[in-house]
């Protein structure tokens, strides 16, 4: 616990948050079912928000009901389906999220303005799918392609610890019949490297590698 570390002051608990929810959104099909385009514009109102917290000079983390919150944004999505066996689509969203009232527990910073931590400011997404059951007559080809990003993050409630911003490609392509597949993959595929998590002065955790292979499967 943290008493044994000569720690006092961290609550023992923490009560539910709530949140009202505003959503606003429109959708439209592209002339002669090529797809679709889906829009929506949000505003969430935090109360009782759960913020995480890290004692002074230690790895120790908890949360109170700290902060309220506000976050107002817009997401955007795509799809597009060329010919009977393509489907390509995309995918934007933009949050603006931040603390009305948070007072830091041990140091009494007023954190009110800063970035709700955890969160990002900008993600969004490509890819690419092909599947055609009966491209080798009796077994069929599939793959796809995806590419996902992240930007305007941080750490911390005290916006001291930005994240990195990255993009990742992934790609799958497999051959089915029946029962069986075999396929090759490639995640990460141009070994992009980034914190995925930091400890404020302590450490920080990175993503994995580039991981490529080849696999079978066999369903009964």
């Amino acid at each position: 616990t943290a008493e044994r570390f000569g720690i006092t002051g961290i609550p023992s608990a923490y009560g539910p948050e709530f949140t009202w929810n505003y959503e606003l959104g429109a959708k439209w099909l592209l002339p002669g079912g090529l797809g679709r385009v889906n829009v929506a514009a949000f505003h969430v109102d935090w109360s009782d928000l759960q913020a995480e917290q890290i004692a002074p000079d230690s790895l120790i983390d908890f949360r109170t009901n700290a902060a309220a919150a506000t976050s107002v944004g817009v997401e955007a999505e795509a799809q597009m389906f060329l010919g009977e066996h393509l489907e390509l689509g995309a995918t934007v969203g933009y949050a603006n999220a931040e603390y009305d009232r948070f007072d830091e527990l041990f140091s009494g910073a007023d954190l009110s303005g800063n970035q709700v931590a955890g969160g990002a400011e900008l993600t969004w997404s490509l890819y690419a799918r092909f599947n055609d059951p009966g491209f080798f007559r009796a077994a069929g080809l599939y793959g796809n392609i995806s590419a996902n990003g992240v930007s305007g993050r941080v750490f911390d409630v005290g916006n001291f610890v930005p994240g990195d911003d990255y993009a990742l490609i992934n790609a799958r392509l497999g051959v089915r019949l029946q029962s069986w597949e075999i396929f090759a993959f490639v995640r990460n595929a141009l070994d992009e490297r980034y914190i995925e998590f930091e400890f404020p002065g302590f450490g920080s955790f990175v993503n994995e590698p580039r991981l490529a292979g080849v696999g079978a499967s066999l369903r009964f």
